[in-house]
């Protein structure tokens, strides 16, 4: 059962790092896909500097060490039921 809720909390935490590095890649296109040809110089300027800013994606890390993704999670799950399997044997 201890497992389970462990595995429960690391989904949340590497699902919300998914869903946000996602949403960091769309957001470059996203202003470059809205009307900004019609803004004021200043306005144009402020969104070339955040289209550039969101060429480096943000993650969340875990310790620094590892990136919070569905792909970690899978990771996780595979590694932690090996684990499992061995123990199993050696009992």
């Amino acid at each position: 059962m201890y497992l389970i809720v462990v595995l429960v909390e690391v989904y949340f935490y590497c699902y919300y790092g998914s869903a946000l590095s996602e949403e960091s890649d769309s957001l470059r296109d996203a202003i470059y896909m809205g009307p900004w040809y019609t803004y004021d110089v200043k306005t144009q300027r402020t969104l070339l500097t955040i289209m550039e800013r969101a060429k480096i994606p943000v993650t969340i890390t875990a310790g620094k060490l590892v990136d919070l993704s569905l792909v970690t999670f899978t990771t996780i799950l595979q590694r932690s039921y090996s684990l499992i399997a061995v123990m199993k044997n050696y009992q």
